[in-house]
């Protein structure tokens, strides 16, 4: 089965398309020196900053999916105010800050865009991995898309000393393998930015 054909398989799943992914600067180190790699344009606003903790997202690249990944974390969350203005060159505009999610840990896709400079031990750090890995494409201008679904979140009341408790499952990191198994499956390999099943 053809890439492309895949990707049209797994996005009929319920994935929505979240945002296009271009560069902050043209000059790769002057990114890494002020934090910004990517920025995010035609976001889906309402989908980015959803109130939901569950999700599989799919990196795709000229209609390919190139990384399969899941979050226990929001998709975004809004920036409160702007980023210095010389670490966005020509991104500075007021609309940033309602379109960016703030560049931390606590969001999957702000992590995403400006976590871990340095690469981590090794440059083993997987955000640092992604953006390299991208970056000429996204400079040729190749499209590159973020696609996410939110995953189902499971209550379940547990007696806790008489006392009734609410847990909460999430199936994200299964719904993962699942996927990472049937493109296997159907390729071959896992996807390019996938290192393996985990």
């Amino acid at each position: 089965m053809k890439l492309e054909k895949i990707t049209e398989l797994f996005l009929q799943d319920g994935f929505h398309k979240v945002c296009d992914v271009k560069l902050c600067h043209d000059d790769h180190e002057l990114s890494k020196k002020n934090n910004y790699s990517w920025v995010y344009n035609n976001v889906d606003l309402e989908l980015l900053y959803l109130d939901h903790s569950s999700w599989i997202y799919f990196i795709i690249l000229e209609k390919i999916i190139e990384k399969i990944g899941e979050s226990g974390i929001p998709l975004g969350r809004q920036m409160q105010r702007k980023p210095k203005k010389e670490a966005l060159g020509i991104w500075e505009s007021e609309s940033f800050v309602r379109t960016q999610p703030v560049a931390a840990t606590n969001n999957r896709l702000g992590r995403l865009r400006a976590g871990n400079f340095t690469g981590g031990a090794n440059g083993n750090d997987t955000d640092y991995r992604i953006r390299e890995a991208l970056y000429e494409a996204i400079r040729d201008g190749q499209n590159v898309e973020i696609w996410a679904k939110p995953c189902k979140v499971v209550k379940t009341p547990v007696t806790i000393a008489g006392v009734t408790e609410m847990t909460f499952s999430t199936t994200h990191k299964t719904e993962e393998t699942f996927y990472l198994d049937k493109f296997k499956e159907l390729t071959g390999d896992y996807p390019r930015l996938n290192r393996s099943r985990k």
